[in-house]
């Protein structure tokens, strides 16, 4: 049997009050900071991981371990600009948290790859266009 009246259990109670009883009521713009920095986070690691797995497919190529695929180009390119999709959204969110003085903490690197992949992404359409250029005036040339 346990005693009520024990120096543990009173504590025990005391401790129980002031977790319960007296917890402080939640700050939706923290929650939401949280939130946000929870998905930033994670658009940090799918680019990170994105980065890698760019870096293995160009380096074994290179090598000469797998031979250089097209399919593999346009694979990463419709993964960058699935990554880049969510961006938008997520910079209107972060100037609404920034604006309460509540930005998330990580936006500098998020912002960072959101620079990257639309790097990637441009360089990869002028590529194209340039190449569709020169076969286009390579056409119409006598030869």
């Amino acid at each position: 049997m346990v005693a009520l009246d024990s120096l543990e259990f009173a504590i025990a109670q005391k401790r129980v009050d002031d977790y319960a009883l007296e917890a402080p009521r939640p700050d939706p713009q923290a929650i939401e900071r949280r939130e946000c920095e929870g998905f930033l986070h994670r658009g940090i690691d799918a680019c990170k991981w994105l980065l890698r797995a760019e870096e293995v497919v160009r380096e074994a190529a290179y090598e000469g371990i797998i031979p250089f695929a097209p399919q593999a180009e346009e694979a990463l390119q419709s993964l960058y600009q699935s990554w880049l999709s969510p961006c938008e959204m997520a910079e209107a969110w972060i100037s609404k948290l920034a604006e309460t003085g509540h930005a998330p903490a990580s936006v500098d690197e998020f912002r960072k790859c959101c620079q990257h992949v639309r790097g990637w992404l441009e360089q990869r359409d002028w590529l194209k266009r340039s190449r569709q250029s020169l076969e286009k005036r390579l056409a119409e040339e006598a030869w």
